[in-house]
């Protein structure tokens, strides 16, 4: 069957000898796309003749002509004339009717897949500005079905809008000092193997319990070799199936792999009651969700600052082939006023990644209002995903809001596909413009549209240095730069001989 490709360009498959590019074949295509478009209504032969030529450029009907050429090269039955002509869907297949009847009928799986690019890109009709304004149009109504196809699978690859992981030290309330006297006070019998005063590899003494999520449970211990303390997290023994235990044995060895300044390190690893554990420093600061806590934005040197670090820790990441996938303020915990990113329970090689469409469990993980609009779709991700999720922690950090909030998780994610964010100028005017640039980029909904790297992204965060002043004073300091050793020559060359 002949086949009308209008999504992402236009072109005629499947008709022997009929060349696509010759210039007397394009207003038979631009004929073709706007049947398409009409589908079973038609349309009327007045108006596809004020689309087509201009009516100054209508010496004759030039319409007859060309249905005839189409059905030489498509087949008789192609189209059907009447009172409005049709295209027969039985001859010729079109993918922006297939798109929009699974828009229809709700398959949004297979509206995305149909979608190749935008309507007729590239395509323009010489001497036919009303066919072009049409497309136009058109091409906008189909981007913005496009995007409520996403935001409908979205809404069902993922879940629970929860995270996989945890917060890394996430905890209810401070713990209380840890002292020699209060060590020692802790139970010296045998106790089970994750209580207050159990220890844990020989060398861990557990003294609480710092928070729990799906997937694991962080404890805070003494580290009685090193005296310092440290945080264990454990795979919960009721999420640990074969995917959860490969998730978590993953992650061990990416943050093994990881030695940034800026990203939480892994002090050691191994197992303990059946259970696989991992042990990392235990952060006294608050995280950077904490901080943003009461719905205020940072001071701006602060969070670009913040940024920066975070940034930086993700880049080296992504050198190494590990690609975060839920960057958030949660999983950026400050240790004396600086960044660090924790929590790589999600994170999985760029070769990894690149390659799936979902995670293990069959669902798009991570947090809906960082989550770029790739990973939500569960489709393949790569560093402009953590990039783009950079870019709503900054967002959040000078606004005090994320860029698309939503009380519920329906809304976070289906407000990324409909409409841009808010511009960020708008809601924080004092942030330098090339700031506001740069996040807007990073919020591109295509990742092609978006930086090619974190790096990129943190260079374009840096305003231009401006250029020096020109005053009268300097001037004078130049030109006597340039001159004086020239006046030290001829002052030389003219004193009298002795």
């Amino acid at each position: 069957m002949v086949t009308l490709q209008t999504l992402g360009g236009l072109s005629l498959r499947g008709a022997v000898g009929f060349d696509g590019a010759a210039p007397e074949n394009q207003h038979a295509l631009a004929l073709l796309a706007l049947l398409a478009v009409a589908g079973e209504h038609g349309v009327g032969h007045a108006r596809a003749c004020e689309l087509l030529w201009p009516s100054g450029a209508r010496a004759v009907d030039p319409l007859p002509a060309l249905l005839e050429s189409i059905r030489r090269e498509v087949g008789a039955g192609a189209l059907l004339a009447g009172d409005a002509l049709r295209m027969d869907p039985m001859a010729l297949r079109a993918d922006v009717v297939e798109f929009e009847r699974a828009l229809d009928g709700r398959d949004a799986r297979t509206a995305v897949a149909l979608y190749a690019g935008p309507f007729l890109r590239g395509f323009s009709l010489a001497g036919a500005p009303l066919f072009d304004e049409w497309a136009a149009r058109e091409r906008d109504r189909l981007e913005r079905r496009q995007r409520s196809a996403q935001a409908m699978l979205a809404l069902r690859s993922t879940p629970t809008g929860r995270t996989a992981g945890i917060p890394a030290i996430k905890r209810a309330g401070s713990p209380r000092p840890v002292t020699p006297a209060s060590l020692d006070a802790l139970p010296s019998g045998p106790a089970p193997s994750r209580e207050r005063g159990a220890i844990i590899g020989g060398r861990y003494r557990v003294l609480g319990e710092l928070g729990r999520g799906a997937m694991a449970t962080v404890l805070l211990a003494r580290d009685i070799k090193h005296e310092r303390d440290v945080a264990i997290k454990f795979v919960r023994a009721d999420a640990a199936d074969a995917h959860g235990l490969a998730r978590f044995q993953r992650e061990i060895a990416l943050v093994a792999s990881l030695q940034h300044p800026h990203i939480l390190p892994l002090h050691d690893s191994g197992e303990s009651g059946g259970s696989l554990y991992y042990v990392m420093p235990y952060i006294a600061g608050q995280s950077l969700r904490e901080r943003l806590a009461a719905g205020q934005g940072l001071p701006l040197g602060e969070a670009l600052r913040l940024a920066r670090e975070a940034g930086d820790a993700l880049a080296y990441a992504h050198a190494h082939g590990v690609i975060h996938r839920d960057v958030k303020p949660a999983n950026i915990l400050l240790s004396g006023g600086h960044a660090l990113v924790a929590d790589f329970g999600i994170a999985s090689g760029a070769a990894r990644t690149a390659g799936r469409r979902l995670t293990d469990d069959g669902y798009a993980v991570g947090t809906p209002a960082y989550m770029s609009p790739e990973q939500a779709s569960g489709d393949p991700v790569d560093a402009r995903s953590d990039e783009y999720s950079l870019a709503c922690v900054i967002y959040e950090m000078l606004t005090g809001t994320p860029p698309f909030p939503g009380s519920r998780t329906e809304s976070a994610l289906a407000q990324r596909f409909l409409a841009d964010a808010p511009p960020l100028g708008n809601k924080r005017p004092d942030a330098p413009p090339a700031v506001a640039r740069a996040v807007a980029t990073a919020l591109a909904r295509n990742p092609g549209d978006r930086f090619p790297t974190v790096a990129d992204f943190l260079s374009a965060l840096d305003p231009p240095a401006a250029a020096p002043a020109v005053t009268p004073f300097s001037r004078v300091r130049r030109w006597l730069g340039r001159s004086l050793p020239a006046l030290a020559i001829l002052a030389a060359g003219a004193r009298p001989p002795r």
